[in-house]
């Protein structure tokens, strides 16, 4: 089981403290082992952004979840599915820290881009767009 799951499992079990030190554990491995430019260490630093969101250390998640949207963004393109999970996860980070004007702005792009890649019937586009209601 990835670290990631487990986080995942710990966040729904209401173990933000656990899942924080899980977190930051599979970010350091990433680190280390990819270095800071690898997608392995993006995907960790936008799991740990989105468990610090959880745990109401928005700081620190706001700063974690910009720098994995922007790798995303240059390295994979704005359409990809890692750039649209990280577009989802700062916007939701915005929405609890009362930034909902660029929250908003986030999902739409969000919301478009799926549109664009996959189709405004998709069902990933869809839940997007409920998300968004």
């Amino acid at each position: 089981v990835r670290l990631n799951h487990l986080c995942v499992f710990l966040l729904r079990a209401g173990d933000y403290v656990s899942a924080e030190s899980f977190s930051r554990k599979q970010l350091d491995l990433a680190i280390q082992i990819n270095g800071l430019e690898h997608i392995e260490t993006i995907r960790a630093m936008d799991v740990l952004g989105s468990v610090l969101t959880s745990a109401g250390k928005y700081h620190e998640a706001e700063q974690l979840l910009r720098r994995a949207l922007a790798w995303r963004e240059l390295e994979l393109g704005p359409t990809h599915e890692g750039t649209l999970a990280s577009l989802n996860n700062l916007s939701a980070l915005l929405v609890r820290t009362g930034h909902l004007a660029e929250a908003a702005g986030l999902s739409e792009r969000a919301i478009a881009a799926q549109r664009r890649d996959a189709g405004a019937d998709h069902p990933d586009t869809l839940a997007m767009v409920l998300g968004q209601s």
